[in-house]
């Protein structure tokens, strides 16, 4: 076939392009695919730009020439783009779909339409979110055992330290004491004197070894027992000042009050004395 027969001439059948039917010519030009499309030229080149990399419209004579898969195609994306799919959705599953398979039909066929084939990506894409929040609501939840965990290791090994240096200071205490009550004693034995500083230490490492626990429970309870008595100390020193701000202005007033009655008295002693002197 001469390449003169593969293309429409569009001076000539410009205004004849909607009344054909796709696949009666090898080639369109942007303007006749625009006329089968119901589209403006200048929406087929911006579909055509975006999509370049999906659809690859060959170029003949410095020219685009669409086949009528090209423009099924370009369709195709079209109205995904009209649906409200971003370029990067609609790279990831057309990629994934057999366009220019022979078993893929165009409108009128059995398959899925455009609209039914959307409404399943969307499904397809909430399943996913969905599995997403799941994941991440068990990540989460992963994390905060862990890190609570890790908190309850690192306080528990601070107890541990706090407390076997608390026995290695009673230790030491108790070595020096036994010491400078044996070094007065001559005649005791060395031996029994180690032997009792031994037998000493054992005891107490039992004792506190048994009582770790409680010492915790201990730790704790005086803990709030501190924190609680101080809030009522604290309350009670606020009363015991008002009770003595009080107290001392009822003083004040009293010694004014004194203070008056004393100047009152005395000036009338004087006035007395005045009218019996007359």
């Amino acid at each position: 076939m001469d390449n003169k027969d593969k293309y429409i001439d569009t001076q000539k059948v410009e205004h004849k392009i909607q009344n054909r039917k796709r696949g009666e010519i090898l080639y369109y030009s942007m303007s006749q695919v625009a006329d089968l499309l119901n589209e403006n030229i200048s929406n087929i080149k911006y579909y055509t730009n975006i999509f370049d990399n999906l659809l690859k419209i060959e170029i003949i004579d410095k020219e685009l020439r669409y086949t009528n898969d090209d423009i099924d195609n370009l369709e195709f994306l079209i109205k995904l783009k009209n649906r409200g799919m971003t370029l990067k959705e609609i790279e990831e599953y057309y990629s994934k779909l057999p366009l220019n398979d022979n078993e893929v039909q165009h409108p009128g066929s059995n398959l899925l339409s455009v609209e039914e084939l959307i409404d399943s990506i969307k499904e397809e894409q909430r399943i996913q979110l969905d599995n997403f929040k799941i994941q991440l609501n068990k990540d989460i939840q992963d994390a905060n055992l862990l890190y609570v965990k890790n908190i309850t290791l690192t306080i528990i090994d601070a107890q541990n330290k706090s407390l076997n240096k608390f026995k290695q200071d009673l230790f030491e205490e108790i070595r020096e004491y036994l010491n400078s009550k044996f070094d007065k004693i001559n005649e005791i034995n060395l031996d029994l004197h180690n032997q009792f500083i031994n037998n000493i230490t054992e005891f107490v490492s039992k004792k506190i070894d048994s009582k770790n626990n409680e010492l915790k429970v201990n730790l704790q309870n005086d803990f709030n027992a501190f924190f609680q008595s101080c809030l009522t100390n604290s309350e009670r020193l606020i009363k015991e000042v008002k009770s003595f701000k009080k107290v001392i202005e009822n003083a004040y007033y009293t010694q004014y009050q004194v203070e008056m009655d004393n100047a009152n008295s005395g000036f009338l002693n004087k006035l007395l004395q005045i009218f019996k002197s007359k």
